[in-house]
């Protein structure tokens, strides 16, 4: 068995002070975010050095017999491989033998829940907060185990529970947080994550992952103003701490990077905190330049979404070119692409007005799909660019019929059928060609070039 003191790194008769300010210590420097595996060390050896009666367990496991230390040590190695099968069935053994100690019933109840047997880890933990009831580790693990049941009400009631037995534990904190995330709850998750940040600076503990989190959360609530006061309060709380500060600059610049097609002010913001914490990071600079340059061009697409003398489709064409994906050969994102030209070609007429208006007002727009715009504004090669289409759309239904198939199917009625109408064949020249200085067919007796062939 791994020493937890020393995971904490602390003395053997430790205080409860000197347990919290170590764990404190340690999740600053071993964000979970950053460090899971890491932080998972640190929280196990907390809340079982936290409480007295699992304290009490692990400090008499040295006095256990060995067959018991032999169990529990080739368990927890099993558990840590991840072969929880073969640390069931060694624990499922011992308990039966053994069933007083605590220690060895919360690994069975752990390995329960990391091989998805979440029924038989509430009844493990439901028996343990029974026999521990202030026991905030029991609690917090039997919330979990019911929030991955997906029975939330009981999720929230156990949390908060456990949050009244130890409203300094982190993780419990987290877990909650958690909780109304799952239950689509976010305004709750929201509120929660305000009050942890409130509890630590009564308490004096570090809310770095408590930010961490109402940030996301602030973000997938549409609250720039709040984004901005969490970021703010995040920098300010980091920056006397260069270990913190790298961290949370590089996951701010983590998260501006996720949203920046889709919350521009947002990404801004977040990437600036960034460079910010860590000026000199030529990484960070680049990125930021990017978001900034890429953040132009949105701001240009939505104004062009609601300019009048510009039609909606092209706007959604430009857009669908930002977002494309990378792979040549994804027939998902290359048939959209020809799909929307098709559309464009359909109307080429009245669309030719105001392509112009956006070569003119919006050329930065312009020049993200400047090779199709540019055909289409030629107005001799139109019937050419016709043709081209209607040929490749023969191929797509030859090389991808069952494709081309599910699409009819999913788009709105008349989609194909309008583009069938209008590609009904390659245009073919009626009359022989004409040339310059052939007779004119009009009869005039006069060539071609001196003729009707001079008006054109």
């Amino acid at each position: 068995m791994k020493d937890l003191y020393k995971v904490l790194e602390i003395s053997n008769d430790a205080e409860k002070s000197a347990i919290k300010r170590a764990y404190f210590g340690l999740v600053r420097k071993f964000p979970p975010d950053r460090f899971p595996e890491e932080f998972k060390r640190i929280r196990e050896a907390y809340e079982v050095l936290i409480d007295e009666n699992t304290r009490k367990d692990y400090d008499a496991f040295n006095s256990m017999p060995e067959i018991l230390k032999v169990f529990y040590d080739g368990a927890k190695a099993a558990f840590d491989e991840g072969h929880y099968e073969i640390a069931i069935n060694i624990l499922e053994r011992a308990v039966k033998v053994y069933s007083n100690y605590s220690i060895l019933q919360s690994l069975l109840g752990d390995t329960y829940i990391a091989n998805e047997n979440n029924v038989k880890a509430i009844n493990i933990f439901e028996k343990l907060t029974q026999k521990e009831p202030k026991n905030a580790g029991f609690a917090a693990k039997l919330a979990n185990a019911y929030l991955l049941r997906g029975w939330y009400k009981k999720a929230y009631t156990k949390y908060k529970i456990a949050l009244a037995l130890d409203r300094d534990n982190i993780s419990i904190w987290l877990g909650l947080i958690h909780c109304y995330v799952r239950a689509e709850n976010i305004e709750q998750a929201i509120n929660i994550a305000e009050e942890a940040i409130l509890t630590s600076k009564e308490s004096g503990w570090d809310p770095i992952e408590i930010y961490l989190n109402i940030i996301q959360l602030d973000i997938m609530n549409n609250q720039i103003n709040s984004v901005k006061k969490h970021v703010d309060e995040l920098t300010d709380l980091v920056m006397e701490n260069q270990e913190n500060k790298d961290n949370t600059a590089w996951f701010l610049t983590k998260l501006a990077n996720m949203i920046s097609s889709n919350y521009v002010e947002g990404s801004l913001h977040l990437i600036e905190a960034a460079a910010k914490l860590m000026p000199d990071d030529k990484e960070i600079a680049k990125i930021k330049d990017r978001i900034f340059n890429d953040s132009k061009i949105i701001i240009l697409l939505e104004k062009v979404r609601h300019d009048p003398k510009i039609n909606n489709l092209i706007g959604a064409m430009i857009d669908f070119e930002l977002h494309i994906c990378d792979d040549e050969n994804c027939i998902d994102c290359r048939f959209e692409q020809f799909s929307f030209e098709m559309d464009f070609l359909q109307d080429i007429g009245a669309l030719r007005t105001d392509l112009i208006v956006l070569k003119n007002n919006y050329p930065e727009l312009y020049e993200i799909k400047k090779e199709f715009f540019d055909k289409a504004l030629d107005v001799k090669k139109e019937r050419n660019l016709i043709n081209e289409y209607y040929k490749r759309l023969n191929k797509y239904n030859k090389k991808y019929p069952e494709f081309i198939q599910s699409k009819r199917s999913n788009e709105p009625i008349g989609f194909f059928d309008d583009l069938d109408e209008y590609y009904t064949e390659p245009y073919v020249r009626e009359e022989a060609k004409v040339g310059s200085n052939d007779p004119c067919p009009c009869g005039s007796g006069r060539k071609y070039k001196k003729c009707c062939g001079g008006n054109r």
